[in-house]
């Protein structure tokens, strides 16, 4: 019941323009961090991972409240629950396959989020699910919409490793994610936290 609004609400209101590389970096930041916290997770007795995987990130699992913190929800969704194009837009190629799943597939969810973040667009625009999984599973992404805009090589070059079709060749974690975007966010000379805040309280 905290109150706030989605990303999925902040991305698709009219004030989805005032989403500078400045609170992108912000809200990638913080994304990478949760996931970290989650795929860190260890057994308190026995030290084993917990292995816990969100396997349903989307921008519709992620809440922006009002003190302008990022939080995430809907941990392990369902398989059998993720029909919709709003969420199929989000899945990695082993998930759609039905292959072995680890924390690189919440790291493809993450790069498409993070995509959509930087560069204003859908990776993904189709709205037939068939088509989605078609286009998901080929591997031809186009990423010049995110490399030609005002976002920092240091982090476009993490999230297009990110978006490689095959897992085992996704080489970086979710903390070096939350650790590249925080720094580029801190180097900022403007507050976008206090902007993301002023963002959520518009809509």
């Amino acid at each position: 019941f905290a109150a706030g609004a989605s990303l999925r609400r902040l991305l698709d209101s009219p004030f989805a323009i005032d989403v500078n590389i400045e609170i992108a970096n912000l809200i990638v930041a913080q994304l990478a961090r949760g996931l970290a916290a989650a795929h860190d997770a260890r057994d308190r007795q026995t030290g084993q991972s917990l292995k816990l995987y969100h396997l349903g990130l989307n921008p519709e699992a992620i809440w922006i409240s009002e003190a302008g913190s990022v939080r995430i929800s809907d941990f392990q969704f369902p398989p059998a629950q993720i029909k919709e194009t709003k969420q199929v837009a989000y899945l990695a190629p082993e998930q759609i396959q039905g292959g072995v799943v680890d924390q690189r597939t919440d790291l493809f969810s993450l790069a498409v989020i993070a995509f959509e973040l930087y560069s204003g667009k859908r990776l993904f625009e189709t709205a037939n699910v068939s088509e989605l999984m078609s286009t998901i599973l080929k591997g031809e992404y186009r990423l010049g919409a995110m490399t030609t805009s005002k976002a920092d090589s240091r982090i476009t070059s993490l999230i297009e490793n990110c978006l490689r079709q095959n897992r085992n060749d996704r080489l970086v974690t979710a903390t070096q994610i939350g650790d590249r975007a925080e720094s580029l966010y801190r180097e900022a000379t403007d507050h976008p936290e206090k902007r993301l805040r002023e963002l959520v309280e518009k809509i």
